[in-house]
């Protein structure tokens, strides 16, 4: 159980695809359907996706219909990443970047959707290893 201050930081690289009806909304000037986010991209495009994403697989595992609120309080920008995945035999680059997230003070609904996260991974891509979180 996460306390009410604490760390938590990305022990594998957080993947974040950018959807591309979001463009607009981010000023991105890209055809492709998704973009991956990296510093160069709004940071608010990381921030918005990261909790939408954490607040759907909450919404689905649970059966619940949990309104989103803000999750995160404090960003800590380590790096970027790049790896790359074979997908039906074709190397793809997968962009991720490493952080820690610093809580002064989490509500309880905050604890249940992150501690979610802690279990099931922040981001994307989770099966493939990425986004996996741990408490500090």
């Amino acid at each position: 159980m996460l306390p009410d201050s604490c760390t938590v930081a990305s022990a594998t690289p957080i993947v974040i695809r950018i959807p591309q009806y979001a463009y607009a909304n981010y000023g991105i000037p890209s055809e492709l359907p998704y973009l991956y986010w990296r510093p160069e991209v709004d940071f608010n495009a990381f921030i918005k996706q990261l909790e939408d994403n954490l607040f759907k697989k909450y919404n689905e595992y649970n059966g619940t219909e949990t309104e989103k609120f803000p999750l995160f309080e404090l960003f800590n920008f380590k790096k970027p990443t790049m790896n790359e995945i074979i997908e039906e035999g074709r190397s793809i680059p997968v962009h991720g970047s490493i952080w820690n997230f610093q809580f002064s003070h989490l509500t309880g609904q905050q604890r249940k959707v992150l501690e979610f996260g802690l279990d099931c991974g922040f981001g994307e891509r989770n099966s493939l290893g990425f986004g996996f979180v741990n408490r500090v």
